[in-house]
């Protein structure tokens, strides 16, 4: 007990020393890059490098392998925490705390605009998921099948959206629909956030379906099953975990969008676009509060639907007995 009390001890100084040795290093590392540095730079540069090298003779493989995830966790985690603690600040001023109170999500409930703004985003990103699954799951299941000479080439077109920069896919998507003379609004969004959700969706559902093998679907076809009863028993059982993960991040992923949804919404407010529009007069206090019930909210469903999954592979190992159709 003492020495993992010691352990998670040197840990946590590691991690403690880790952030002033980097920022540190970081912060007079800018002033000599810039080749005008001044005495308080070079006293940076010094000191975080002196930090960094005591932290790397000192410490532990382990404890330096600790303080490592401890910053990562803090680095991930503390702009969450900071929403949400100040969603519940009585003041009108966000960075100035004033006191406890939950006026601003009832605020935020009551404005009409925020209000619209998510319900639109709620929407765009529900179509945007399941046309994403949809396609990305037929895609899977004929590369899972096709041979190397054909699955390559096909595979590499399907997650090219992941390569190409948002703005360059954007503004494909604008010359697309004025092209074809198709109004911009919810549809037209929906439609081009599913052109990179279906690229993320095929990642998680293509690696689902090859690592289950084809063979139950074979042994299936020599049982004298149709292709239909084989996929509705047999296939999408076994791919149902993988089809809820890569459906709440395409959700997920849409919902977030600001660069699709800037070149292809036309005049639909989405929560993103009315975010960045509030940014113009600053964070009202009321927008943080509404993030902070989204960020809740998403967590939820995220751990929600993590327990799915986690049920639904255990149950898809035994799929349901196969009966002609």
């Amino acid at each position: 007990m003492a020495s993992e009390a010691r352990g998670r001890g040197g840990a946590l100084a590691a991690a403690v020393a880790l952030l002033i040795g980097g920022i540190s290093l970081i912060a007079g590392g800018i002033g000599v890059v810039t080749l005008d540095p001044t005495g308080s730079d070079l006293v940076l540069l010094a000191v975080g490098a002196g930090v960094l090298a005591a932290v790397f003779r000192l410490a532990t493989v382990h404890q330096l392998l600790t303080g490592f995830a401890l910053l990562t966790f803090v680095f991930l985690f503390a702009p969450i925490v900071v929403v949400l603690a100040y969603a519940f600040n009585a003041g009108e001023i966000i960075t100035v705390w004033a006191g406890f109170s939950t006026r601003w999500f009832a605020e935020a409930l009551n404005n009409p605009q925020i209000v619209d703004a998510i319900g639109t985003s709620v929407i765009i990103a529900l179509g945007s998921a399941v046309l994403s699954v949809c396609f990305a799951c037929a895609a899977a299941l004929v590369i899972g099948r096709a041979r190397t000479a054909v699955r390559m080439p096909y595979e590499g077109a399907l997650l090219l959206t992941l390569v190409v920069p948002e703005l360059v896919l954007a503004i494909g998507l604008l010359l697309f629909y004025m092209r074809f003379g198709i109004p911009f609004g919810s549809l037209t969004a929906m439609m081009g956030h599913s052109v990179f959700g279906t690229s993320v969706a095929l990642l998680i559902i293509r690696a689902r379906y090859t690592g289950t093998g084809l063979d139950l679907e074979r042994a299936s076809a020599d049982l004298g099953a149709g292709p239909w009863a084989t996929l509705w028993q047999i296939t999408l059982p076994r791919l149902a975990p993988a089809l809820l993960a890569a459906f709440l991040l395409s959700f997920i992923l849409s919902f977030d969008d600001v660069v699709v949804s800037q070149f292809t919404a036309g005049g639909t407010p989405t929560w993103p676009l009315y975010l960045l529009s509030a940014l113009k007069f600053g964070v009202s206090p009321e927008v943080n509060a509404a993030s902070a019930l989204l960020l809740a909210s998403i967590l939820l469903i995220a751990g929600s639907t993590a327990v799915v999954i986690r049920r639904l592979s255990r149950t898809s190992a035994t799929p349901n007995p196969v009966s002609e159709k």
